[in-house]
């Protein structure tokens, strides 16, 4: 916590020792905050990119699709059957991958 506290958030040592347990939570979840949202235009920019670059026929490709930050909605499943079925539908394309 205390590493966090002066080295991420840079506080100062006496400032960091001061705050109250709110106030260090409160600057943390900013911090995070603030990091996510950076990371969400990073990611949004990479999208822009690769959709630019893709062929004719190759869908294009969702913000989420290309990097999974906390906060998105989960990504879709699918059941072991499905999964079975891939797996085996692979499997009759290059026997040797399984």
């Amino acid at each position: 916590m205390e590493t966090f506290g002066i080295g991420e958030l840079g506080l100062k040592p006496k400032a960091f020792w001061r705050l109250t347990w709110r106030e260090y939570r409160m600057r943390a979840d900013a911090f995070h905050r603030q990091e996510i949202r950076a990371w969400r235009r990073t990611r949004w920019l990479g999208t822009i990119l690769l959709n630019v670059h893709r062929g004719e026929d190759d869908p294009a490709q969702l913000p989420e699709e290309v990097l999974y930050l906390p906060g998105d909605p989960p990504l879709l499943t699918i059941s072991p059957e499905e999964l079975d079925a891939e797996l085996a539908r692979v499997a009759a394309l290059d026997p040797d991958w399984l």
